[in-house]
C-alpha cells in the first residue's frame, strides 16, 4: 500500500518540476495515456500510427488528442545558450 503513495508522490514531483510551464495534473496523465497508446499502436502495426487511430483506440477525438500532443512539447527558457 505505501508503494503506491512513494510512485505517487514521486510522479506528482516530476509532473510539477520537470517543465518550465506546469501543466495540470490531468493533462499529464492524458498525456502519459496518450504516449503510452502510441507506443503499442506503433509496436503492433509497424508504423506511426495518426492521431485518429489513437483517438479511436482511447474513445476521444483526434482534435482532442491533437491540442495535448501540443501541449507536450517542451519549452525552452529565454535564458537558455543558443548553439
Amino acid at each position: 500500500y505505501a508503494v503506491w503513495w512513494i510512485r505517487q508522490s514521486i510522479l506528482q514531483s516530476l509532473a510539477e518540476h520537470s517543465r518550465i510551464v506546469r501543466l495540470p495534473l490531468n493533462k499529464i496523465g492524458l498525456i502519459t495515456k496518450i504516449n503510452k497508446t502510441y507506443n503499442r499502436l506503433e509496436q503492433e502495426y509497424q508504423y506511426d500510427p495518426s492521431s485518429d487511430e489513437v483517438a479511436l483506440e482511447l474513445d476521444t477525438s483526434s482534435d482532442i488528442i491533437e491540442d495535448v500532443l501540443k501541449l507536450s512539447t517542451h519549452s525552452m527558457s529565454v535564458d537558455a545558450p543558443i548553439h
